[in-house]
């Protein structure tokens, strides 16, 4: 069993519930609980929290800062962060004993994270949408999670390939705006935006009211499991993060 304080970064949709991604405050490393029989979904119940300041429960967002308690080692070659979420006592919950917006030097290391590929703008090592899972198996990636932050982002309204409405957000990360084009599966934002563009498909990042002179915008960029459609790992917004800036 493994004991984290736990940052997180991401709560993202997926089949079957949400998955949650962030990183373990003392040692730096990137972490996504995963539910400990089918290496999957995380349930509403699993992501119920104990907020300490609220003194009262809730669902895990992304900035809170939980203590967890973790099974082993369940990584892939596509996803090599992954660990097993040893769910807490029946009747009992994980406790929320911070969150990032009022922290300082956890907001400095979000910034510092962002900027380790910034000047490439590539995201795991292109500008692609995805990555074939040939490909990972052949050169296991170091890390299948990472923190961005544009220099220009908007948002539009498309269909996915069951037909379903879903958001696009396009991006330009690097000296040389490296655009891309990524699939939002932030839970919160995902719901707002797709009721916000109801009207017009397309919305600048700027113009949501949320968005500030004195916010700075991050994004936890997640490689998706393998399509078993196209055989690709699909690079997905599963994270949208609002600071002060510094």
């Amino acid at each position: 069993m493994r004991k984290t304080q736990f940052l997180c970064l991401a709560v993202s949709r997926r089949e079957g519930g949400n998955c949650i991604a962030g990183i373990d405050l003392q040692s730096g490393e990137w972490i996504r609980p995963v539910d400990a029989l089918g290496h999957g979904a995380l349930s509403s119940y699993e992501l119920t929290m104990w907020d300490e300041a609220l003194a009262s429960s809730r669902l895990l967002e992304p900035l809170d800062i939980v203590e967890l308690r973790l099974g082993s080692n369940v990584g892939s070659c596509g996803q090599p962060e992954n660990w097993t979420f040893l769910s807490p006592p029946k009747g009992e919950h994980y406790r929320i004993v911070g969150h990032a917006s009022h922290d300082r030097s956890i907001q400095k290391r979000i910034a510092t994270l962002s900027e380790l590929d910034m000047y490439s703008g590539l995201i795991f090592g292109s500008s692609d949408k995805a990555i074939s899972h040939i490909v990972i198996e052949r050169n296991p990636i170091e890390s299948s999670l990472c923190i961005v932050k544009p220099r220009y982002l908007r948002w539009q309204r498309d269909r996915n390939y069951k037909g379903y409405p879903c958001i696009e957000g396009y991006l330009d990360l690097g000296r040389n705006l490296t655009r891309h084009v990524l699939r939002l599966t932030d839970v919160k934002w995902e719901r707002m935006l797709l009721e916000i563009t109801l009207g017009e498909p397309i919305i600048e990042h700027e113009d949501i009211p949320e968005i500030t002179p004195t916010i700075e915008t991050y994004l936890t960029i997640s490689l998706g499991d393998v399509f078993p459609r196209t055989g690709l790992h699909y690079k997905l917004i599963a994270g949208v993060l609002l600071l002060p800036k510094i």
